[in-house]
């Protein structure tokens, strides 16, 4: 939205929307990452690789908007980075498989001895 806008005064809800999303971001992903891990043993370990995952995708996103804006621009490494959170969203709401009512999303693991 950013790339978008060239009123300053419109930064600042802009800036609002980020945050109350991040904020929804930060509460959902323990909770799927719950939901995908029940009964395993894994959660921490699964929610590790989540903080993983979303720190290096971070900052390969900055560098390579960085690259962008070298060479093309503030607004085109704008959009570059909105068009790449957008294929990573289809690609997620793809690949999530919603667990069913009996918790029946992951294999039974044995007992332990």
């Amino acid at each position: 939205m950013l790339a978008l806008v060239a009123n300053p005064y419109l930064i600042v809800p802009i800036q609002l929307l980020d945050g109350l999303a991040a904020s929804a971001f930060g509460v959902l992903s323990p909770l799927i990452v719950v939901d995908l891990t029940r009964d395993t043993g894994y959660y921490t370990t699964a929610l590790g690789l989540v903080g993983l995952a979303i720190g290096g995708s971070a900052t390969l996103s900055t560098t390579a908007a960085g690259l962008v804006a070298d060479t093309l621009g503030a607004g085109p490494a704008f959009l570059s980075s909105e068009a790449s959170g957008y294929a990573r969203l289809c690609s997620f709401v793809r690949s999530y498989r919603k667990p069913g009512p009996s918790g029946d999303h992951m294999p039974p693991r044995p007992p332990k001895p």
